[in-house]
């Protein structure tokens, strides 16, 4: 729980502390300060791209308390790489390079300043993990958290969902359902209680990390990939809703084999235990920031020589098939599923 100790003094001194911590990063990152032409402390920040990399790649994400993360086990540094690493995601799956950030927040009248420098801490260690630079945003008040990231990214050509084709395999890097793996677990204690506990049991950690401190793959590893690819997006709502995605910008169709969705043994053994299916997490559940991309089938072995973490689970069909999932030599319609926020 949030205690209200140290409050913090106002809009103005909170933006001045936070510029005083980015700007001390100056010398640590004279590559991107030698393209920021403004930063913090006017109307817009101003900045150049010059040289090859002249695409720039825009995405936004918003978080909201209680939709998508919970005060009760999520500390304020976790927030904040949430929110960072899901907008970074976004656009590694563009193929792209991640570059400069813009923070807007709604916080609680009685936001402590401790929990902001935690925020603060958790944000940045995710902007220096990647090299991305924050160069400003908005700050206002409300009833719960809300936190909304504008990243900017640049690349040469980008990939795009729009690429695959027919015959293309569809391939998945990590596994999936953790994220999902780790919530249902979480919730699950919640109704006793006793989620304190599950907190610090060392042998849970690392799968309630995949869904409290997920991680985005590199900007490295997505132009590698995207160098064979034909079509490549993230997981941030589930296999089943991000090959639909794909289907649908292509004009094709799809199928998944069901027992090639790599599911690590972790999320089986939680799934038993709570007697559910492990690949409905993979499919359904979200917030992996994997990457699934199409290839050419004579493409992989290139991309293998030079990147191996990752699976084939599917294929590319006519888009009149439809998109199926393949199981026990049976093909059954591939429910849209995936999460909605408007649902």
């Amino acid at each position: 729980m949030i205690k209200s100790k140290n409050k913090i003094n106002g809009e103005f001194e909170l933006i001045k502390k936070i510029s005083k911590k980015i700007y001390s990063s100056k010398d640590k990152k004279p590559s991107l300060w030698k393209n920021v032409l403004k930063g913090i402390g006017d109307d817009a920040a101003v900045i150049k791209f010059p040289g090859p990399n002249n695409r720039l790649f825009v995405t936004t994400d918003m978080i909201v308390e209680d939709v998508h993360f919970s005060l009760l086990w999520s500390t304020a540094d976790e927030i904040a790489m949430k929110l960072s690493e899901s907008n970074i995601s976004d656009i590694v799956a563009m193929a792209a390079i991640p570059r400069y950030a813009f923070l807007s927040m709604s916080i609680k009248p009685n936001t402590s300043q401790k929990f902001m420098n935690c925020f603060m801490k958790g944000l940045m260690r995710s902007f220096n993990k990647h090299n991305v630079l924050l160069l400003g945003g908005d700050t206002t008040k409300g009833e719960k958290y809300v936190f909304n990231l504008c990243l900017l990214g640049e690349s040469k050509k980008g990939k795009f969902r729009s690429g695959a084709r027919e015959k293309d395999l569809i391939c998945v890097t990590g596994t999936l359902g953790d994220s999902m793996a780790g919530l249902n677990l979480l919730l699950e204690h919640k109704k006793n209680n006793s989620y304190t506990k599950l907190l610090h049991d060392r042998s849970k950690k690392s799968l309630l990390q995949r869904h409290l401190q997920p991680k985005s793959r590199t900007a490295q590893e997505g132009i590698l990939i995207g160098k064979y690819a034909t079509s490549m997006i993230d997981v941030s709502d589930g296999l089943a809703s991000e090959i639909r995605h794909i289907c649908d910008e292509s004009s094709v169709g799809a199928i998944i084999y069901y027992d090639k969705i790599p599911i690590s043994l972790k999320t089986k053994k939680i799934a038993s235990m709570l007697n559910s299916n492990p690949v409905d997490y993979a499919l359904y559940g979200g917030e992996d920031y994997q990457l699934i991309f199409t290839i050419d089938k004579d493409d992989i072995n290139k991309l293998k020589k030079k990147f191996k973490n990752f699976k084939i689970i599917g294929e590319i069909v006519k888009k009149k098939i439809g998109c199926l999932l393949s199981k026990n030599g049976r093909l059954s319609k591939l429910h849209k599923g995936g999460f909605d926020h408007l649902t």
